[in-house]
């Protein structure tokens, strides 16, 4: 009977000893090892034991460092996952995780109930629950929305991945209506996206573990690239946000005394001047002969600031900030008064504010007056005069030093202001006595959006007093207050140049951690392997998993024929076989595309018209990934400037609902919506700055409008250097200055080096093939190979040989377990084998295992069988 000892060896927290177990005799340690069952093949598994009862012995109290105690305090972090490895006879049988998941006593603790994780089992069960925007993004000098267009040479491809810095890569695609007015590009029709790479090893990392892989640190992988769902959420700090309230009326603002009539005034004459408390500007006349006689910015008492700054209580003295006092020098405004843009990009200014006008005692006289609000740009200066440019129409206003009626025209180098917003209530004529309340607010229009990459902009809420008649006599007064409201500012969805995207995990489309990982697996048919003792994956598609016949390991005459051998035949793996990508919800191309065809978008459908399997469907769909809907999108070439439909460029097209992408002229597009799902891209390589693409369809230069001075007018520059990524590329990279082509008949990706030869594959992520007419080519017919046929056929085709699963006793022993490697084949009477599963080995017992075993004919790439979908006849979609 083989001695069997657990031990513990978490360094970390010092964990370190054998466990006391019951004995080797019961102990109920049963081993399953399995890589991939190919009776699924979305299955990834590794070994793992049932869970076991170990006693409360002294030792294993201390060890586990009395976690039966109640109120003890877990100081050594026994309750996690702790790194472990079985023994028997002294011989390592598997590494792995242990943890302790219930404590049984009575008036003393008498035993704990273990769980031991082992190989794939140990990283895959921590991922399982955890969701993608747990992982941490680093970048020196955090993450800038930025350089997105007019790249050159090496910029626009995978050659931006860096191992060490998570670096974005800004792809050219489409999610709708374009935000230019004209068929322009503008930065927002470049959508951030990040290295599928970088988060595939980040994930891997947090759990302590490194992938050791030709095909995932390849030219191929580092080109893959999952786009941004690029609208702020709701997770994400937004820093942008300040908000001024007054939630109880304000100290009289102002009182105006009845006197002289406005046709005869009498500027800053005691009788028909406004009495002011905390006005900015003085006396201004305006062109049609009214005059302003103060403003008062709108005041709160309380401050709601999502920037870092002080406690809300000292916030209202800060100089920094979202909300800010300002150096205004007339005490008598209590309170904050300006919003302040401190970040880049688009922001929105909302208010809801009540303007108080009353007379409460005084004579019959009518004087009439108009209240108007209005939304500044401001300088952080209050003292200054705000009054009228000599064009009332254009809505510029500047702040003077002087209340010089005569320099109304002039353009005074002094702290420039613009008015973003106005409105000015009805006439309203006050006799007698009255109290009333005029509201300002944008619940009406929306909010005042304000855009730009510039900081520290400050904006303020205004009320003035424009008068049209002072009445006949010098009695009553009309009296104004602040009565309640609200001002805010805060980040619009659209994200723009120059911003600073923090918190970037929630910017990755939303997902578990395993889903991403069983998505990457499924796309590219990956093995895995895990070391739990070093901590290293080995990862490699299917085709390239497995050693060479002459790495195999000779079993022949470990056979146990005193049991019976069964060939079991594959009854899951049906006629009809589809690989596809995740069904993707409001994409209007793909279900278009979807319900004309048999076959969808991207998918990959094999018929077993022999008789091979079983009647039926077996469909391998992605966890996570779905497929990108791409084609020439003419709405970014401004053909009023002169370039031509045949430039479009080739990109993915993410569009909520249909349009005929065909059309001459503009069509009507969807509404733009970054929230497109987890979509997955590839880019092609560029090797300098000559570097163009040209388009299958018509052999020229591809590209998109653009202009340098705005996105208002035609366009003067047709952009050839751009970050392009698709879910296939059709356009061929060429060098100008030459005119040859770089990479031979089509791009290709180099994909990992095996057995001494490079594999080269298409730039194409669809299951299926792709068929088109390349004008470059004489108009002949070119395909591109697609995922099945490079990671699928080899697999599918060895079943079509033999669709069986043998099942044989083998007599394994410690050291056979020991030194088992997925990756080398099993030698059986001049027969190789991949080892399907071992089930149930108890290196404590004397006994010979079940082992599942499926032939392994070496076959090569063969062709596939299955549909190809001919973009020629894309348009009938």
């Amino acid at each position: 009977m083989a001695e069997i000892k657990v031990e513990l060896r978490d360094f970390d927290n010092k964990i370190l000893g054998s466990l006391d177990i019951t004995s080797s005799d019961n102990f109920p340690l049963s081993l399953t090892y399995q890589n991939f069952d190919i009776r699924d093949f979305s299955s990834r598994n590794g070994s793992f034991s049932k869970t076991f009862k170990i006693p409360a012995t002294k030792h294993n109290n201390v060890l586990l460092a009395h976690i039966y105690k109640d109120g003890n305090i877990d100081v050594k972090n026994t309750r996690a996952d702790i790194p472990s490895t079985i023994y028997s006879d002294n011989v390592p049988i598997v590494s792995g995780t242990l943890k302790v998941t219930k404590i049984l006593k009575n008036t003393d603790v008498l035993e704990y109930d273990c769980n031991f994780l082992g190989d794939n089992m140990d990283w895959a069960s921590k991922i399982k629950n955890k969701d993608l925007k747990e992982l941490t993004f680093t970048k020196t000098g955090g993450y800038i929305y930025d350089d997105v267009q007019g790249l050159s040479g090496n910029a626009r491809d995978f050659s931006t991945f860096q191992s060490t810095e998570d670096t974005l890569h800004y792809p050219l695609m489409s999610v709708g209506e374009g935000d230019s007015p004209r068929n322009q590009v503008v930065d927002s029709d470049f959508v951030p996206s990040f290295y599928l790479k970088t988060i595939w090893d980040k994930i891997f990392a947090a759990e302590g573990y490194t992938v050791d892989s030709q095909f995932c640190n390849s030219d191929y992988f580092k080109s893959l690239i999952v786009p941004f769902e690029f609208q702020r959420q709701g997770e994400i700090s937004n820093f942008k946000y300040g908000k001024i309230q007054r939630t109880s009326e304000s100290s009289e603002l102002g009182v105006l005394n009845h006197g002289n009539d406005i046709t005869n005034p009498a500027p800053h004459v005691a009788s028909t001047s406004l009495t002011v408390s905390g006005r900015i500007g003085r006396l201004t006349q305006l062109a049609n002969g009214n005059i302003i006689q103060a403003r008062f910015p709108f005041n709160g008492q309380l401050v709601i600031d999502d920037a870092d700054v002080q406690a809300d209580t000292l916030a209202l003295q800060n100089s920094t900030g979202n909300v800010q006092k300002g150096s205004n020098t007339h005490a008598s405004i209590d309170g904050s008064t300006m919003l302040v843009k401190n970040e880049a990009g688009t922001h929105a200014i909302d208010f809801n504010i009540n303007f108080r006008h009353y007379k409460e005692s005084g004579g019959n006289s009518t004087v009439k007056y108009k209240i108007v609000g209005e939304l500044w740009q401001v300088n952080d200066d209050f003292d200054g005069n705000i009054s009228t440019d000599s064009d009332l129409t254009n809505g510029t206003y500047s702040f003077y030093n002087t209340v010089n009626l005569a320099n109304q025209g002039t353009n005074p180098a002094n702290n420039p202001i613009q008015r973003l917003w106005r409105e000015e209530s009805d006439l309203i004529q006050s006799q007698g006595l009255h109290d009333s309340t005029y509201n300002f607010s944008t619940s009406q229009d929306g909010a005042v959006i304000v855009t730009g990459n510039e900081v520290g902009v400050k904006y303020m809420f205004t009320a003035a007093i424009e008068m049209i008649d002072y009445g006949s006599y010098n009695s009553g007064k009309v009296r104004f207050s602040w009565k309640s409201g609200t001002m805010e500012i805060k980040g619009s969805d659209t994200i723009e140049i120059g911003e600073d995207l923090g918190d970037i995990q929630y910017f990755i489309p939303k997902g578990k951690q395993s889903d991403f990982i069983s998505g990457v697996s499924q796309m590219f048919n990956l093995q895995f392997k895990t070391d739990s003792a070093s901590k290293i994956v080995k990862v490699e598609p299917y085709d390239y998993f497995y050693k060479k016949f002459s790495d195999s390991v000779d079993w022949t005459s470990k056979i146990d024929f005193s049991k019976t051998i069964q060939d079991e035949f594959i009854h899951d793996i049906k006629s009809e076989i589809v690989v596809k990508y995740k069904d993707a919800s409001s994409d209007a191309f793909l279900e278009r595309f979807n319900k004309k065809n048999e076959t969808d978008w991207g998918a990959y459908r094999e018929l077993d018209t022999q008789g091979i399997f079983a009647d039926g469907n077996y469909t391998v769909e992605n966890k996570y990934f779905s497929p990108s809907f791409n084609w020439y999108e003419i709405d970014y070439v401004d053909q009023d400037a002169g370039h031509s439909s045949s430039r479009r460029p080739f990109i993915p097209i993410y569009h909520s609902k249909y349009s005929n992408i065909e059309a001459n002229r503009n069509a009507i597009r969807a509404e733009k919506d970054f929230g497109i799902g987890a979509r997955v891209l590839i880019t092609v390589p560029v090797d300098s700055g000559n570097e163009r693409y040209m388009s299958s369809q018509s052999g020229q230069i591809t590209g998109y409008s653009t202009h340098t001075l705005g996105d208002i007018t035609t366009s003067n520059t047709f952009e050839f250097d751009f970050c392009r990524a698709n879910f296939f590329h059709l356009d061929n990279a060429q060098n100008l200055s030459t005119g040859s082509d770089q990479f031979g008949e089509f791009v290709k990706l180099n994909a990992g080096t095996y057995n001494g030869t490079a594999l080269l594959l298409d730039p194409n992520l669809s299951f299926n093939d792709v068929e088109y007419l390349d004008a470059q080519n004489s108009g002949n017919t070119s395909t591109l190979t697609g995922l099945f046929k490079s990671f699928y056929s080899k697999m599918v085709n060895q079943l079509k040989q033999k669709p069986r699963i043998k099942s044989i006793y083998i007599n394994l022993n410690q050291n056979d377990i020991a030194l088992f490697d997925f990756q080398r084949l099993v030698f059986l009477d001049g027969i190789y084998y991949r080892v399907n599963k071992i089930v149930d080995f108890k290196p404590h017992l004397k006994q010979s295992t079940k082992v599942e075993l499926v032939e392994y004919f070496d076959l090569g790439l063969e062709s596939n069988t299955g549909e190809i979908m001919n973009l020629g006849e894309v348009l009938n979609l």
